[in-house]
């Protein structure tokens, strides 16, 4: 497994964490599981993991629409220290997995 996959596969779990733990009972968390991974693949696509020791996404906003799911999610590239070294936004329609309806990504910080 290379560093950015095993990088991918460390924040998709720890998103589904961070998203929904807590606040939902398991049944309504598995049903947006796969969104949440297909979204943060394209993420993985897209951002700069270089020197990465963690990277940890965020969902800031989800719902559902004709479309999928309409997630916000954010970002952050972190080395050893405490500060982000990179930090991303962004907006992702999916409908289950690897069906990516639509993405954008704008880095809001270097």
């Amino acid at each position: 497994m290379t560093k950015r996959s095993h990088l991918l596969t460390a924040a998709a779990t720890a998103i589904t964490l961070l998203a929904f733990g807590g606040t939902a009972n398991a049944d309504e968390n598995a049903d947006i599981t796969d969104e949440v991974t297909t979204c943060i693949a394209e993420v993985a696509g897209h951002a700069n993991y270089e020197d990465a020791t963690l990277v940890r996404h965020l969902v800031t906003k989800q719902r559902r629409s004709r479309r999928g799911y309409v997630l916000t999610i954010d970002t952050s590239v972190f080395t050893d220290g405490d500060d982000a070294i990179r930090e991303y936004a962004s907006f992702c329609i999916s409908r289950g997995a690897n069906k990516l309806v639509k993405f954008t990504i704008d880095e809001v910080s270097a």
